[in-house]
C-alpha cells in the first residue's frame, strides 16, 4: 500500500473557509482532522499567510487531508495559489513539505502553501487560527 500524500491547510481551503477548491478536498482527499505547524499567521487580503517559526509556541491551526489523486489536487490547487510553472515568479505562496502535527499528536509531513513574500506591516493572526 502506497504511503498517503498529506496536504495541510489553514486558510480559504478549510472547512468554512470559503474557498469553492475546498469542495475538492471534501471530495477527493480524506479528511485526517485538526493539525497544526510550527509558524505564524498573517492577515494578507481576505485571506491568510503562513510563514514558519522557531519559536516553540507559534502554531499554525489547519486541517490535514490525505489526497486520493495527489497529481490532479497540486495542479489545481497549485493554479489556485498561483504558484504552478506558468505563474510569474516571485510567487506570492511556495508549496513545501514540512512536518505537521496531528491532534493526536503524531508528526507527519505534509505538503503546505508557505506565503513567499516579506511580512512587514502585515496583521499578525495571535491565535494561530484563521477562523476564530
Amino acid at each position: 500500500m502506497a504511503k498517503p500524500i498529506y496536504l495541510f491547510v489553514y486558510g480559504t481551503l478549510r472547512k468554512g473557509g470559503g474557498s469553492p477548491l475546498h469542495e475538492l478536498l471534501a471530495t477527493q482527499a480524506h479528511f485526517e482532522g485538526e493539525a497544526k505547524w510550527p509558524g505564524v499567521l498573517y492577515q494578507i487580503s481576505t485571506y491568510p499567510g503562513a510563514v514558519a517559526s522557531r519559536q516553540p509556541a507559534q502554531h499554525v491551526r489547519g486541517e490535514l487531508y490525505a489526497l486520493a489523486d495527489a497529481v490532479r489536487a497540486f495542479e489545481l490547487l497549485d493554479a489556485h495559489e498561483e504558484c504552478g510553472a506558468t505563474d510569474p515568479q516571485p510567487h506570492l505562496f511556495v508549496r513545501q513539505r514540512h512536518p505537521v502535527t496531528t491532534a493526536a499528536g503524531h508528526s507527519v509531513k505534509a505538503w503546505l502553501y508557505v506565503y513567499n513574500r516579506r511580512v512587514d506591516g502585515l496583521r499578525k493572526i495571535d491565535s494561530g487560527d484563521w477562523l476564530k
